[in-house]
């Protein structure tokens, strides 16, 4: 008798003439690197204009800014000497020759002030005459700023389009065509039996998990992480079978770039999770090549969603009521307003606090740069802005301009948080806090933790520096503290370090540009990093920090993997509350479903309350942000006091 996910194999007769009209109705992506090389030649020439920005303006706005009113009052005074006398820098002194190169510093002061040697030289002055530059003028010195820096992300993009056409991105000719529901539901009965050292789930050196309870899968004649020929391969596996992935790199239709996360690791749960058809995904899988001998039993399982009735019923709902065989062209777009709203409100912030740095253009800055993190990078970094994936990948890098890194993030969040939610031992974001706060009562207390709900705000505030350096270590080690980075290349980490770069040009650079004084930057980045981490912790964390979230005898590691997402997340508010979050309100239905836009959030949370009551599955709804963030601080005191309680067994397999 086929199990839930075979059944749901079989009946998705019509996946392959779907996605074949999907991509008929893509632009070629030509057309978006012609756009993104006017984009590129623009910024260009703005970071020339820059270079080039009249400096006498700039001083002039500078000195205006600093010189005392008496001084520019003498100075103005001082420049009506008539123009035939010799200033008396120039002149030679008593006893010396005409030929004597007069002093440079008295001829700088002459030259700048009109003022001699025997006058008070106060620094560069302007004469009260000269008008300083409009508003509209200093602006514009400003926004070219803020442009130079972000037309970074949009050069990336144009160098991975270029890279995508050039290599081409159609399924090699001599590929078998997707098969029909009944021979995927003949190779059913043919697949390769799953060991139960298959199907354990732990924490491993190579994989996820908590490497301070790092727990090896069960016993393995061979290593593919280390030994030949493996560890040179793109290797994947998906339900108990390896597969070469390298053949369908320049394939995939969402990009490459979401195909790296499943390098080197059981791709199982990513793969099912992120597909809403799931016949789509298996017949996928079928096209790759196997890795003959492979040894699958040395590496850890993810849970597998489409073992879960719960689930593929929430995805036959989804696709006959919301979708209606639509495609991924319907999935993923509906939620670009909000990104470009947040991302031009991130720039026209960052020009405004260019233009004048301080603590309260300093928030601002941050509090733009949150909901930009939210609403921007992490549906792009999710792939769930767009079917293009091109547009994913440059509105994912703005993780990088406003803080923190979207490759880094892409594995601590999708790769660990996601697939292992709310599980002490493999949820990155469970442990990562630890031991300066404590999320999971299977965690030693210490005597401090029973104050958490009190100084967790302040400490939230730190979360921008955490990240920011955080990703340096991820960087050099190759790992997040959650999950390997396998798929990560060197032209990735590359552009990691290069947007760091520019995130600093932003914060700290740009102003020091404009004011000629890091000094006036400093408040204003320290009020941006506080902001930045004070809204999205709180944003990110409520959600899955509440008691019910905590509950574990309501499900158990590897069972059933929908109902660990639902039991383990809560929604908040309505439509505004997704559009303004980008879907962070409603985590249950994104954690359901990562790939699809927000902007259907809404509906599907009504289709996944209904399908919960009726499989008698917990189900957690807030009206408010308030609501929720007022259990969030009982959960964090509750927790802080817990006595400790023993952990589940290291290797438990299903």
């Amino acid at each position: 008798m086929p199990g839930a996910y075979e059944r749901a194999c079989a009946s998705d007769q019509d996946a392959y003439a779907e996605e074949q009209r999907e991509m008929s109705r893509r632009p070629p992506v030509g057309i978006v690197v012609g756009l993104l090389a006017v984009v590129a030649v623009a910024s260009g020439i703005t970071v020339h204009s820059l270079r080039r920005a009249p400096s006498t303006e700039v001083a002039t706005y500078t000195s205006h800014r600093l010189a005392p009113a008496a001084a520019v009052s003498s100075t103005a005074a001082a420049v009506k000497r008539p123009s035939n006398v010799m200033p008396r820098s120039l002149a030679p002194a008593e006893g010396s020759s005409m030929h004597e190169a007069p002093r440079f510093d008295k001829l700088h002061a002459e030259v700048h002030t009109g003022l001699g040697p025997s006058e008070n030289f106060q620094g560069p002055q302007i004469p009260s005459s000269e008008a300083a530059p409009s508003f509209v003028a200093q602006l514009f010195s400003a926004i070219q700023g803020v442009a130079a820096f972000a037309s970074i992300p949009a050069l990336v993009a144009a160098y991975y389009a270029a890279r995508r056409t050039v290599l081409g991105s159609k399924i090699p000719a001599e590929w078998p065509q997707f098969a029909s529901a009944a021979v995927v539901a003949d190779r059913i009965d043919e697949e390769t039996t799953v060991t139960e050292e298959t199907r354990t789930i732990s924490p491993h050196v190579f994989q996820e998990g908590n490497l301070a309870l790092h727990a090896t899968a069960a016993p393995s004649s061979a290593d593919p992480w280390k030994d030949a020929p493996w560890k040179d391969m793109k290797w994947t596996v998906f339900r108990g079978v390896a597969y070469d992935l390298e053949p369908f790199m320049k394939a995939h239709p969402g990009g490459n770039w979401l195909l790296n996360l499943a390098i080197r690791r059981d791709c199982t749960c990513l793969f099912e999770s992120y597909h809403l058809r799931p016949g789509v995904a298996k017949v996928q899988m079928e096209k790759l090549p196997k890795v003959e001998g492979f040894p699958v039993d040395a590496v850890p399982k993810t849970p597998y969603p489409g073992d879960s009735a719960l689930y593929t019923k929430l995805q036959d709902r989804l696709n006959k009521e919301l979708f209606k065989g639509g495609g991924q062209g319907l999935q993923r777009n509906g939620s670009m307003d909000a990104a470009m709203t947040t991302t031009l409100s991130f720039f026209a912030a960052g020009a405004l606090y260019a233009l004048y740095p301080g603590i309260a253009t300093g928030v601002l800055f941050g509090t733009t740069g949150a909901w930009c993190g939210m609403v921007t990078q992490h549906p792009g970094n999710h792939g769930s802005l767009s079917e293009w994936p091109i547009v994913n990948d440059m509105l994912g890098l703005m993780a990088d301009l406003v803080g923190g890194s979207g490759l880094c993030w892409q594995y601590h969040h999708n790769v660990s948080h996601h697939v292992h939610c709310n599980d002490h031992d493999m949820d990155e974001d469970v442990y990562s806090a630890y031991p300066v706060l404590r999320l999971d009562d299977r965690m030693e207390p210490k005597w401090y933790h029973k104050y958490q709900h009190l100084y967790m705000f302040p400490a939230f505030c730190g979360m921008h520096l955490v990240f920011f350096f955080g990703d340096f270590a991820a960087l050099l080690n190759r790992r997040t503290e959650g999950a390997a980075m396998h798929g990560a290349g060197a032209s990735q980490r590359s552009i990691v370090m290069l947007l760091k770069v520019a995130h600093l040009g932003l914060l700290l650079g740009l102003p020091w540009y404009l004011h000629g004084s890091l000094a006036v930057a400093i408040p204003g980045a320290i009020a941006y990093s506080m902001t930045w981490g004070l809204v999205l912790a709180i944003l990110f964390a409520v959600s899955h920090n509440t008691n019910p979230q905590k509950e574990t005898t309501n499900w158990a590691r590897g069972e059933d993997w929908a109902a660990q997402q639902i039991i383990t997340s809560a929604d908040w508010g309505g439509n505004l509350a997704c559009w303004m979050t980008g879907g962070l309100s409603l985590q249950v239905v994104h954690h359901l479903f990562p790939a699809i836009s927000a902007a259907h959030y809404p509906k599907i949370r009504e289709i996944v309350e209904e399908e919960c009551n009726k499989a008698g599955v917990p189900y957690a709804y807030y009206n408010n942000l308030g609501d929720i963030l007022r259990d969030f601080v009982i959960f964090m005191r509750d927790v802080g006091r817990a006595p400790f309680r023993s952990s589940t067994p290291a290797n438990p397999t299903v």
